[in-house]
């Protein structure tokens, strides 16, 4: 009697102990390449994001001045409104209405979001506002957050042009420097909180138009005067001190600690305030006074820093030697 064979599929064992572990091991290697690789991508998203803005401020900058013939202040009177630079140009980004809505002051938008003024890599930013002061009582939150600084060199309290406000070349001249919206430096004792509408009036003179504004922690300024200044139809009238408090004087030509020039991969609690600082890798982004952006290595020089901020015609720090930036700026 033959006998007959049962073809059919082996019943296949469970796995074994090791091939479990081999197969853990080699998903936790693949999280452990794709996290990094997902966080860069993120992040060049991010500078890409940011230097975008950056680029809709200068071509602002420019629009501004075509149709006025001249730069905004910095912060300070313009025509019939007080404000900050960031005020004076919302019409050149689309934001008209919102300008109309300050009706002449910039400190009645002080709680109010602006998108392209706020860097995804800014830390210290939730929701287009400044988020996080744990120094200063609270002191900012909730403002309207600036991740980006204007240079006063350039723009002082108004009536400059883009050749009188950058003699040096508008392609080697910054107008905008990344800084974060909010930053404490506990080892010295300061902090800056950056809100885009912010500007200090110490006083008014009764019946004339002027006011008196004071360059504080708070104000989205940088290379600024140490002290306070008064502007009266373009005519300016101002004292630079020298080092006074947390405040760099334009001896010191531009926010810096010693040794340190520009701050990139910074968070809340490394930041250092003295200086502009981004959360980029290795970069700070600007604003140049030819309209464009790009982003600045923090292996830059400080004398080319300074020279890439510093107007040397009326702002050139007592000893400085008049120069444009080096090969290591561009």
């Amino acid at each position: 009697m033959s006998s007959f064979r049962r073809w059919g599929p082996r019943p296949r064992s469970a796995f074994t102990l090791i091939e479990l572990l081999v197969v853990i091991a080699i998903i936790a290697i693949l999280i452990g390449l794709l996290v990094p690789a997902v966080q860069k991508v993120r992040e060049a998203a991010a500078r890409t994001q940011c230097l975008n803005n950056l680029k809709q401020i200068g071509l602002a900058m420019h629009s501004y001045h075509d149709a006025n013939k001249q730069l905004p202040p910095a912060l300070g009177r313009n025509k019939t409104a007080y404000g900050t630079a960031h005020y004076f140009i919302l019409p050149y980004i689309e934001q008209n209405p919102l300008f109309n809505q300050g009706a002449g002051d910039s400190y009645n938008l002080l709680n109010t979001t602006v998108p392209v003024y706020t860097c995804p890599s800014d830390a210290s930013i939730a929701n287009g506002v400044i988020s996080s002061v744990p120094v200063n009582n609270g002191l900012g939150q909730g403002q309207g957050a600036a991740s980006y600084a204007v240079n006063f060199g350039p723009l002082q309290f108004g009536g400059k042009t883009l050749v009188t406000g950058m003699p040096s070349g508008t392609s080697n001249t910054v107008l905008f420097g990344e800084r974060f919206a909010y930053c404490a430096y506990n080892t010295k004792g300061n902090e800056t909180i950056s809100a885009w509408a912010e500007y200090w009036v110490w006083s008014a003179t009764p019946g004339t138009n002027q006011k008196v504004v004071n360059f504080g922690w708070d104000t989205p300024t940088f290379n600024h005067p140490s002290g306070g200044g008064t502007a009266v139809f373009g005519t300016l009238s101002y004292a630079y001190g020298v080092n006074s408090g947390g405040n760099p004087a334009i001896g010191q030509p531009v926010y810096q600690a010693a040794g340190l020039g520009l701050q990139a991969g910074a968070t809340i609690t490394t930041c250092d305030y003295s200086t502009l600082q981004s959360g980029h890798t290795g970069v700070v982004c600007v604003a140049l006074g030819d309209g464009s952006s790009r982003p600045i290595g923090t292996s830059v020089s400080l004398t080319s820093w300074q020279y890439a901020c510093v107007n040397w015609r009326s702002l050139t720090p007592t000893g400085a030697t008049q120069g444009t930036p080096g090969d290591d700026f561009n």
